[in-house]
């Protein structure tokens, strides 16, 4: 986090030392100027933080996302069968026969053969 406020705070200086420059012959007012800057800046400050945050994020896709999730069986596992989880349908192993309808939940992949076990029933 320490590296995000140091680009920042450089890429504004930049930013303001480029724009002194730039226009310098031309004559354009340091009031026009710093509101740009400002309002550029403060653009890209927030664009930057929304991205760092995207990046250490827990995965919601692939392999990393599926692994934990809970799915549905629609053809017998017994030992390889067929599951809807995370919104789509995968083949699945499990140690134990389980029928269409029960809950199961991913517990590793290999390939695209998910790992999958039980859920014990939770009743009121």
């Amino acid at each position: 986090m320490a590296s995000y406020g140091i680009l920042s705070i450089g890429g504004l200086v930049a930013l303001t030392l480029g724009s002194l420059m730039l226009f310098e012959n031309m004559r354009v007012s340091l009031k026009l100027m710093m509101p740009t800057i400002v309002l550029v800046g403060g653009f890209f400050v927030v664009v930057a933080g929304v991205a760092f945050r995207a990046l250490r994020r827990k995965p919601t896709g692939g392999s990393e996302g599926i692994v934990g999730e809970v799915g549905e069986v629609r053809e017998a596992i017994d030992p390889e069968g067929l599951v809807f989880v995370h919104g789509e349908y995968w083949r699945a192993f499990s140690k134990e026969r389980i029928e269409p309808g029960e809950k199961v939940e991913v517990t590793g992949i290999n390939g695209l053969l998910l790992n999958v076990q039980k859920v014990p029933n939770r009743e009121p």
